[in-house]
């Protein structure tokens, strides 16, 4: 079928339908990967569209197909085309022109370009038409909404006909009649936003009786959406997005994201996290760089401007911080609502068999080495990062677990013994001693409240041994035992005290 010159679509009047559905080239350019670009629609008929493409395969072989979708997500195919390539393999833009029929008639299809190469796959901008009804007339290319109550028509006419009386009401009692062949201005009558304008034709035949009455509807929507949900999250060059867009008549169909003069553009499904692959001259690092948002509707209304949040990611830490802790765990901080974690504990930097918990209890052979945890982040099945904690020493505190028992009389010139106590620990513990004249018998105790038993420490008595004095008559002697371990850790034993010390 040989595609009628009545109606061959030139570029600018795709413009407002292509930019309701489009995703920027600058979405898929980085260095030497192919690219191509969006597909520019020649003329459409009622089974039946010609289009041209634009591809750059950057001297690799290629595998470059047309694909055609009734839905914007590319969800479901109804076309996938491989056009032949038959170009030379260089770094030049090659045109293709491409022809596909057996459509089904007055549908809306979405239409994209995808070329494959070793380096990656990239897609073009999404373009959009509507083919003819065997008989009608269609506004603005098929659009379900409009912005604007100025629009075109095209009249679609049957065999034999030389005009078409167009009309906003069903009576025709005010009409206008029009020419065939070049699409036509027209004014709608709406008012309110979320409005349906219908437009009516009838055609005019070669009898000058007139056909049956046509009609294509299409909503009336001026007002722009809102836009919530600004936070992303970067995954090396790729965000992930989760912002909410709304919009009461028409619904969001487009986010737009911009950045150091880039625009890229993302169809639209609520509440769907997906990726957004970014150009070199995004930097999230650099304060300068900023990245905004905005949201388009179906009729093309966009919210305004809103800019967008980066989510910088914590660092885990090992919990407790205390080194002497046998049970440790990790202080993940906020990773985002969706966030899975794999833990694996590591020694010395290196994987510790089967510690894969988020919490893990250190054995022996843990004892002086450093420990620290590596957690990997996913979200969506997508690793957001692999972040290892700063390290800590695993230590043993000190403890004395036997001894620390004094011998010898309690007289004046007489010397006192400490048995020499049991310590452990990591590292071994190192042993002080003290001692205390008391006013009061104290018991063996880890601790002591030396004001109650109204002792004080015995000035330059700090070895295991301690000859009596006369200061000491009369008193309460207490011999202290002291292991320090690593970070002064510390244990302490008081013995029991002498008897009453006797001259």
């Amino acid at each position: 079928m040989k595609l009628g010159l009545r109606f061959k679509l030139v570029a600018a009047s795709l413009v407002a339908l292509l930019s309701l559905f489009g995703v920027s080239n600058s979405a898929v350019a980085a260095l030497a990967a192919p690219a191509v670009y969006s597909p520019d629609v020649l003329a459409v008929d009622t089974t039946e569209v010609q289009f041209s493409v634009v591809a750059n395969a950057q001297g690799l072989s290629p595998n470059l197909s047309i694909q055609l979708a009734t839905d914007y997500s590319f969800a479901s195919l109804a076309v996938n085309r491989l056009v032949p390539w038959g170009q030379t393999l260089d770094n030049q833009d090659h045109e293709f022109t491409v022809t596909i029929d057996n459509l089904n008639q007055d549908t809306l299809y979405f239409v994209r370009a995808v070329l494959a190469t070793t380096v990656g796959t990239s897609y073009s901008d999404l373009a959009a038409f509507r083919t003819l009804p065997p008989v009608g007339v269609v506004i603005n290319e098929g659009q379900t909404h409009t912005n604007s109550t100025s629009v075109t028509l095209a009249a679609n006419a049957p065999v034999g006909a030389t005009a078409v009386e167009l009309s906003n009401n069903s009576t025709f009692l005010q009409s206008v009649q029009a020419e065939l062949g070049d699409p036509i201005d027209w004014t709608l009558n709406a008012t309110a936003s979320g409005e349906a304008a219908t437009v009516y034709a009838r055609y005019i035949l070669a009898n000058q009786t007139k056909s049956t009455v046509f009609t294509d509807e299409i909503i009336f929507d001026n007002v722009a959406p809102t836009l919530s949900g600004l936070l992303t999250e970067r995954v090396g060059s790729t965000l992930l997005a989760n912002q909410i867009g709304a919009d009461a008549d028409s619904g969001v169909v487009r986010l737009e994201y911009g950045y150091s003069g880039k625009t890229v553009s993302r169809p639209y499904s609520e509440a769907l996290e997906f990726s957004l692959t970014l150009l070199p001259e995004f930097n999230a690092s650099v304060a300068s760089t900023k990245l905004s948002v905005r949201a388009i509707d179906r009729a093309g209304n966009s919210s305004e401007w809103y800019l967008a949040s980066v989510r910088t990611y914590p660092t885990p830490t090992v919990e407790p911080a205390s080194f002497t802790s046998k049970r440790h765990g990790v202080v993940l901080g906020d990773w985002g609502a969706g966030a899975n974690f794999e833990y694996q504990w590591m020694r010395n930097g290196k994987p510790i068999n089967g510690a894969t918990a988020a919490t893990y209890t250190h054995v022996d052979a843990d004892l002086g080495t450093k420990l620290s945890v590596q957690v990997k982040v996913t979200k969506r099945a997508v690793e957001i990062k692999t972040a290892t904690t700063a390290a800590i020493t695993v230590v043993q505190a000190p403890s004395i677990t036997k001894g620390a028992t004094v011998s010898g009389k309690a007289k004046v010139g007489q010397t006192l013994t400490i048995a020499k106590p049991t310590a452990v620990g990591y590292p071994t513990p190192k042993l002080t001693y003290r001692w205390l004249r008391c006013t009061k018998a104290t018991p063996k105790s880890a601790t002591l409240n030396l004001t109650s038993y109204g002792c004080k420490v015995i000035s330059g008595a700090t070895k295991s041994t301690y000859k009596l004095t006369s200061a000491d008559a009369s008193k309460y002697v207490v011999a202290n035992t002291v292991a320090t371990g690593t970070a002064s850790f510390v244990s302490r034993v008081y013995a029991k005290s002498t008897v009453k010390v006797v001259r």
